[in-house]
């Protein structure tokens, strides 16, 4: 509970407890000193101490409080005047009732004043209290029960019981005693007070109460087992169960038919599934018990307390919150502004009237930049404001991100927060996020997966502070050198050590990161020329290493110096036999395939076996060269020899895009290959024998040229 006079919650502190009505007579007596005893021993006011006792009565709907009061005149008379006291006066909460005073020979008159916060009693002593009199008053009252939504501080029925204790009189001169029964949970809030467990009775007990102007205890007890049960279960394996006050049955049915009719919408704007494994349990509770706040989600439990007042769109929201946590978002802001957003949203499709937020006032007295917004603490007047200021504006911002880029995008970006995933993406599936889920990494989803513009100029007005500003103008540096290298990528996705460091939001880090990319990328094309040269593609190998580098580029680099060393291979392979070969060289090569080996060099290239492409293509290169000499030792006869001429050559098998070199050959295209032999210098003649021969070089059936000798 709150006191009043600060929140509306209840009596304000400063509002004294005992606060005295003196009367002061004047007569035409002159007592002597000796009758006033010494003026120096006396303090001059009225002496007060005061034990209280609250006593909960669930089968009564209410507290009865008992307060013993002792007073006694220390202000001497004078020679002039005779002081006494007529009547005494006593603050009590604003609720009491059955107000009843009496001493030792019975009833007294009460009068009460009602404050807006408090009651001021006035009892009428028996006789004028003199100096060094004293009097035992017995106060007795009555805290009654509210009821729901009553406004009242006080609640006391069958499952759940609430008020406010408090007892005055001079320091070290009060005490307190609460008494509850044991079946009720008892907690309290405010000053210390000392518990135990005994006969079926809790007991809280303060004594010699240093500061009693400042002592207050909010007691609130709960026996669960009391309490009303309603289960809700919707498709999806929506389960929840409903819990409150068996008196408030308009709660029970408003909070069932709220969840039962908004749910649903809810989870369908939201676009997540159901989360909870049981059944989230939603319970009444106590306004005045909930620090100010209309509801609270408990996150380490997964519970829901929700006050007693009938607001769909609070049940909605705390319901919500089931999504947006500190699991999703670290940021308050975030969390509470697509809480009430989405909140609104489904209450006005159950008929509740459509809300949208205030623009916000920079200039309000809580004025604060959402990313200070702290996690929420109990409402007081310090606080109120700052409150009030940042739920509306991180509302607003939700609201305005909501609008631009609609909520197609929006549930994209919130899945994407939910499955932590990074914020800057490559060319496959989204790989796990290393960044906090804070503001920074909302603010990356809302620009690449939402394509929001309109976010940083909110972020400026509404998020950041002084040293957040800072930090979005280095961002916003980087993110133009991350825009050059994606466009110089063209379709390679940037690599994931930049994306990592972009989502991390380590610029510096990033901006190297990014430096070395585009050195890769210069690689990249002169491979991508290179190949080009010999109309082959490069194979994804280069791509792949490029886009999943994690970590330095260098072995990105070395994997493209190795392209180009195979390239190079591949160059010199081609100009060899593209080459018109000399005799020597075609008949070096009769036998062999040159071509066919540096078709296969090529297509080991774009496979990205570069061992197999470079070995192939040295072979090519190697073969062209040495066939002279191979020639030169078929040609070599011991004694004399033979010389065939061969019409035919050597060919370079067409591949795609006619990359290989145009077959070399003699001879009309349409005519018959013959072979003539020399004439045998032992015949001492020259005949000639004409044969016909295959189009692979050799006499019909044969399985190529032959060199007889």
């Amino acid at each position: 509970m709150r006191r009043q006079a600060r929140a509306d919650r209840g009596p304000e502190l400063a509002v004294p407890r005992a606060a005295i009505a003196g009367v002061l007579l004047a007569i035409g007596l002159a007592l002597s000193p000796a009758a006033t005893g010494p003026a120096a021993a006396a303090t001059g006011r009225l002496l007060v101490s005061a034990d209280a006792t609250y006593v909960v009565a669930p089968a009564d709907r209410a507290v009865h409080v008992s307060v013993a009061i002792r007073v006694q005149n220390d202000k001497p008379s004078t020679a002039v005047y005779y002081y006494f006291w007529r009547n005494i006066s006593w603050t009590v909460q604003r609720e009491a009732t059955r107000l009843r005073a009496h001493d030792g020979s019975g009833a007294l008159r009460v009068s009460a004043v009602q404050k807006s916060t408090y009651q001021n009693l006035t009892i009428t002593l028996r006789r004028d209290l003199l100096y060094k009199q004293a009097s035992t008053i017995t106060l007795d009252y009555d805290l009654p029960d509210g009821g729901a939504r009553s406004g009242s501080n006080v609640h006391v029925g069958s499952a759940f019981v609430a008020f406010e204790a408090w007892t005055w009189g001079d320091k070290g001169k009060g005490s307190l005693l609460v008494r509850v029964p044991a079946s009720f949970t008892v907690t309290t809030d405010g000053s210390a007070v000392r518990s135990s467990t005994a006969s079926g009775v809790t007991v809280l007990t303060a004594t010699a109460i240093a500061d009693p102007f400042a002592f207050y205890v909010d007691v609130s007890g709960l026996d669960s087992s009391r309490l009303s049960s309603d289960p809700v279960s919707l498709p999806g394996g929506v389960d929840l169960v409903v819990r409150g006050w068996p008196e408030d049955t308009e709660w029970r049915s408003t909070v069932v038919d709220t969840l039962k009719s908004g749910l649903p919408k809810l989870i369908d704007l939201i676009g997540l599934p159901w989360r909870p494994t049981k059944p989230l349990e939603v319970s009444e509770a106590f306004g005045p018990s909930l620090e100010g706040y209309a509801g609270l989600y408990l996150e380490r439990d997964s519970s829901i307390k929700i006050s007693d007042r009938l607001d769909k769109v609070t049940i909605l929201h705390e319901v919500s919150h089931l999504w947006f946590n500190s699991d999703l978002f670290t940021d308050r802001w975030i969390d509470e502004g697509f809480a009430q957003e989405y909140s609104v949203e489904a209450a006005a499709e159950i008929g509740v009237p459509a809300k949208v937020p205030a623009r916000p006032n920079l200039s309000d007295p809580g004025h604060v930049p959402l990313i200070a917004w702290q996690k929420p603490a109990r409402i007081t007047d310090e606080t109120e404001d700052i409150e009030t200021f940042g739920y509306n504006a991180s509302w607003y911002v939700i609201h305005e991100l909501v609008a631009e880029i609609g909520p197609t995008k929006m549930q994209a970006v919130v899945a994407a927060a939910d499955a932590d995933t990074i914020s800057y993406l490559g060319a496959g599936p989204p790989e796990p996020s290393t960044s906090a889920g804070g503001w920074q990494r909302f603010l990356d989803l809302l620009e690449n997966l939402g394509g929001s513009t309109e976010v940083d100029d909110l972020y400026w007005k509404y998020v950041a502070d002084r040293g957040a500003t800072e930090l979005l103008e280095l961002r916003n540096d980087t993110r133009k050198l991350y825009g050059t290298l994606v466009r110089d990528g063209r379709d390679w996705a940037p690599p994931l050590v930049v994306r990592q460091e972009m989502s991390n939001w380590q610029f510096p880090l990033a901006s190297i990161a990014i430096k070395a990319a585009e050195t890769s990328l210069h690689l990249r094309d002169k491979v991508t020329a290179a190949a080009a040269a010999l109309d082959l593609s490069p194979g994804r190998a280069l791509e792949a290493a490029y886009e999943g580098a994690d970590g330095a580029m260098s072995e990105v680099d070395a994997l493209a110096s190795d392209e180009l060393d195979a390239l190079a291979a591949l160059k010199t392979a081609h100009e060899a036999v593209s080459a018109s070969p000399d005799f020597l060289t075609s008949i070096g090569l009769l036998g062999s395939s040159p071509g066919a080996t540096y078709d296969a060099a090529g297509a080991a290239y774009e496979a990205d076996d570069l061992e197999m492409a470079t070995a192939d293509a040295n072979a090519v290169t190697e073969a062209v060269a040495g066939a002279p000499g191979v020639a030169r030792q078929r040609l070599g006869l011991a004694g004399g020899g033979a010389i065939l001429l061969l019409g035919g050559g050597l060919f370079i098998r067409r591949r795609r895009r006619s990359r290989a070199a145009t077959a070399i050959a003699t001879g009309p295209a349409h005519q018959e290959p013959y072979a003539t032999l020399a004439a045998d210098p032992h015949a001492g003649g020259d005949p000639q024998v004409d044969a016909p021969v295959d189009r692979d070089g050799g006499p019909p059936g044969s399985g190529g040229p032959t060199l007889e000798a």
